[in-house]
């Protein structure tokens, strides 16, 4: 019986999120554990299956493209670059590296927790950028730390590098392939579209645009949809003060806003410029209303009526990636309302012309983990809110 259990969960893992799997049976076992886990308690279930995956099987983020990556976007931090034939394998197999993992106390403040347990592969040990995207500054002691005068640690861990088989993909079989190999780190999240998916799609984007230029078709683009969830950068959150209740970030953080200066000291104190992937605020919102905080709010800069809207949306534009989302994580923003003033539509789509990114607004009452929230106050969790993401429009 406790083998058709655990027979019963892969298969549930397996329908929920199909793709790529890396052949361990005590990864499969505990990610199906994890999934099951995380459905119980109402969580993020990609969340939990990433921080299972970081933290217990000490797996890490493949690399850009990697055909090697599982469904979930990890390898095994074991596994070697394919970077020469199978000499410079046979060569790399019986070598060890040293894994530095990050080390901090309970005591210590949230941007070193939200680190603990990084795992840190020499490759990017010797490359001080890279360090810095994982979070980790060189300060004057030529030691990487979050932050001067930080009294964490970093333990170092020796591994033997195993040989493994490499994978091959059948090019016929496009549908086996993911659309989105989704790399996570902290609250670092890289998402990049497979390469024979991007391809294909690009083929039939521009068959479409060839082919078909009726006024019919004019008429449904007035909005440019889209459904590329993707984005480079860090992933942040962030909520308003006086929403419903402070409920913080899954990711590791959360930090409390209150009007567009707090959120845009927030950004320029804790990231680099044109580092953000995923900008989230989650609070109170209506038809085409994104209140954050205050008097403040999106609406006004998309009417552009003083200066201070125009150095605002500059310095937002500073701080967002080159392929950058905003998330606004809030009750029917993108709902179109009775109101003159309430198009949710237009104001999404007017607000990503302006900042050159894409905008997410649900369409129905939402609770802050994104599923749907429309049986009273407790919600129904049965399923994800329906949203709709805006691209710019050239």
């Amino acid at each position: 019986m406790e083998d058709l259990r655990k027979i019963s969960k892969i298969a549930a893992l397996d329908q929920k999120l199909p793709g790529p799997i890396c052949g361990d049976p005590d990864c499969e076992e505990l990610c199906a554990e994890a999934l099951e886990a995380a459905i119980s308690l109402r969580l993020d279930p990609m969340e939990v299956l990433r921080t299972i995956i970081e933290r217990e099987l000490h797996c890490i983020p493949a690399e850009e493209y990697s055909i090697h990556a599982c469904r979930f976007g990890f390898r095994p931090s074991s596994d070697s670059l394919v970077l020469g034939g199978e000499k410079k394998k046979k060569e790399q197999a019986d070598k060890e590296e040293i894994i530095h993992i990050f080390r901090t106390g309970v005591n210590e403040c949230k941007k070193c927790q939200a680190l603990e347990g990084t795992r840190i592969t020499p490759e990017i040990w010797a490359d001080e950028e890279k360090m810095k995207s994982k979070g980790f500054w060189k300060q004057k002691n030529g030691e990487y730390l979050p932050h001067p005068n930080c009294k964490c640690h970093w333990e170092e861990k020796r591994e033997k590098l195993k040989r493994r088989k490499t994978e091959t993909t059948d090019p016929n079989d496009i549908k086996k392939i993911p659309n989105e190999i989704k790399h996570q780190n902290g609250r670092e999240s890289v998402v990049t579209i497979n390469p024979s998916v991007r391809d294909q799609k690009a083929k039939r984007e521009k068959k479409a645009e060839s082919s078909d230029h009726s006024a019919d078709k004019k008429a449904a683009t007035k909005y440019n949809k889209t459904r590329d969830s993707s984005f480079i950068g860090k992933e942040v959150e962030f909520y308003v003060k006086g929403s419903y209740r402070k409920f913080g970030n899954y990711l590791g953080g959360g930090y409390e806003i209150n009007g567009f200066e707090s959120l845009l000291k927030q950004l320029e104190d804790n990231y680099s410029p044109h580092s953000i992937g995923l900008l989230r605020i989650m609070g109170h919102g209506d038809f085409a209303s994104t209140s954050i905080g205050g008097d403040d709010n999106f609406q006004m800069l998309v009417g552009l009526t003083n200066s201070r809207d125009e150095r605002i949306i500059s310095r937002l534009k500073r701080m967002l990636s080159s392929h950058s989302m905003i998330e606004f994580r809030m009750c029917n923003v993108g709902a179109k309302g009775e109101g003159a003033h309430e198009n949710g539509p237009e104001f999404a789509q007017k607000l990503a012309n302006l900042l050159g990114c894409r905008v997410k607004v649900y369409l129905e009452p939402v609770n802050p983990y994104g599923w749907s929230n429309i049986k009273g106050g407790k919600g129904n969790f049965g399923r994800r809110a329906e949203y709709e993401i805006y691209a710019p429009q050239s």
